[in-house]
C-alpha cells in the first residue's frame, strides 16, 4: 500500500472565480472553488447545495431562495446564512411534484464548509422543520464538478466487492443514468412505499455503499478525489457529465425540530484504496 499523499487545499468564494470557471452552469451564487496544491493547475467546483430534494421521487427538489450563497466565516471557513421558505418544483402540468404534497418546506436551511484534517473539505448542513408534520424523506445533493481538472468522467463506487465503475449499475436513461442507492437510502424508500407513500421513479435495485470517487494517472503519479458521508442515501449523476455526486439525508425531522447532516470530499495523492483509508 502506497504512502497517502497530504496536500493543502484551498477555498475559493470569489465571485470572479467562481462566475469564469462555472461558464454556463445556473447555480453560481451556491458554487465554491477548490484548489489543492497537489494539481495547481486544476480546479474543482462544489456545488453545494444543489438541491434539497425528496428521496420518493426523481428529479424533485425544493429550490433556495435568490441570493442565498456562501461567505467567509471569521474562522477562514465558510457559511451559508440561513434560508427560508423553499418552493418545490412544478410538473409540466402546473401541479405539485413533491409526493407528500408540501407547496413549500417551511423550514430553515443553513451550511457550513471548512478544510479540515488530512486534506479534506468537510460540509455540515443543518435543516430546521417550522411545520405541523414531521419530515423523514429530505436529503441534500452535493456536486462536485471536475471539468477543470484533467480527471476522466468516469467515476467509480465501493461495494461489497471493492470499486467498481459507475457504468456498472444498469441506467435509467437521461439525467438519473448513473443513480443508485446506499444501503440507508434503500431502507428508506422502502419502508415509505410500504407506508403507502406514492412513487414517481424506480431506480435499479443496485446498492452501494456511501462513497463515489473518481481516479487518474497523471504524470506517472495516481490522484483520487471521492465524496463520503455515512449519512449518505443516494449516489449518482450523469455518466457522461464530469460530476461526482451524493445524496446525504437528514433523517427525521419532526415539527419544531431540527437535524444536521454531514459529508466530507476527500483530496488523495493516491489510489482508490488509499482514499479508502482515509474514509
Amino acid at each position: 500500500m502506497s504512502d497517502i499523499g497530504i496536500c493543502p487545499l484551498n477555498l475559493l468564494a470569489d465571485d470572479e472565480v467562481r462566475q469564469r470557471l462555472a461558464g454556463a452552469h445556473s447555480f453560481t451564487d451556491y458554487l465554491i472553488v477548490a484548489e489543492w496544491s497537489a494539481l495547481p493547475d486544476a480546479r474543482w467546483i462544489i456545488q453545494a447545495p444543489e438541491a434539497i430534494c425528496s428521496i420518493l421521487v426523481f428529479p424533485h427538489q425544493f429550490s433556495l431562495p435568490e441570493g442565498s450563497r456562501w461567505t467567509a466565516r471569521r474562522d477562514a471557513g465558510l457559511r451559508m446564512e440561513p434560508c427560508t421558505d423553499m418552493p418545490t418544483a412544478l410538473l409540466k402540468d402546473g401541479s405539485l411534484e413533491d409526493p407528500l404534497g408540501r407547496a413549500r418546506l417551511d423550514g430553515v436551511f443553513e451550511g457550513e464548509m471548512e478544510v479540515v484534517g488530512e486534506g479534506a473539505v468537510a460540509l455540515r448542513f443543518t435543516l430546521t422543520n417550522r411545520s405541523e408534520t414531521a419530515w423523514r424523506d429530505l436529503y441534500v445533493w452535493v456536486c462536485l464538478l471536475h471539468q477543470h481538472a484533467p480527471f476522466p468522467y468516469a467515476t467509480y463506487v465501493h461495494t461489497d466487492e471493492g470499486f467498481v465503475k459507475f457504468d456498472f449499475f444498469g441506467g435509467l436513461g437521461g439525467f438519473a443514468e448513473a443513480r443508485t442507492f446506499t444501503p440507508k437510502g434503500k431502507a428508506l424508500r422502502d419502508a415509505l412505499l410500504a407506508e403507502g407513500h406514492r412513487t414517481a421513479w424506480h431506480p435499479p435495485q443496485q446498492v452501494a455503499n456511501p462513497l463515489r470517487a473518481v481516479t487518474a494517472e497523471i504524470n506517472g503519479e495516481r490522484y483520487t478525489v471521492g465524496i463520503s458521508s455515512p449519512q449518505a442515501l443516494v449516489l449518482g449523476g450523469k455518466e457522461s457529465n464530469p460530476c461526482t455526486d451524493m445524496g446525504i439525508g437528514f433523517g427525521a425531522i419532526p415539527p419544531g425540530g431540527a437535524a444536521v447532516t454531514e459529508a466530507q470530499i476527500h483530496f488523495v495523492k493516491g489510489t482508490l484504496e488509499d482514499l479508502l483509508q482515509r474514509v
